[in-house]
């Protein structure tokens, strides 16, 4: 199995605006790369925008059905409640 973790926080502590194009990059990149399991670490990102949250979910239902994975792991307290308010609790690891 091939993991990769991406150090979100460190590139993105404010994923919005301009980051958050940079972000949906980095994910349709990781969408088709050949890792099974992508962890992306949180720790550092304050806010997320709707959009790259919609990337983020697109990106989880496309690695589902090709029986791969993605998870977030050190999530803010404020991006937490996000994922939670939009039913993606279960990215959480």
């Amino acid at each position: 199995m091939k993991k990769v973790i991406m150090d979100v926080g460190e590139k993105y502590p404010d994923i919005t605006g301009p980051t958050a194009e940079a972000f949906i990059d980095e994910l349709i990149r990781l969408e088709s790369s050949p890792y099974d399991e992508i962890i992306l670490d949180f720790k550092d990102t304050t806010s997320i925008s709707s959009m790259a949250m919609g990337t983020l979910y697109s990106t989880y239902q496309a690695l589902l059905e090709q029986n791969r994975s993605i998870h977030v792991v050190n999530p803010s307290s404020n991006v937490s409640r996000l994922l939670h308010l939009v039913n993606m609790s279960d990215i959480i690891k």
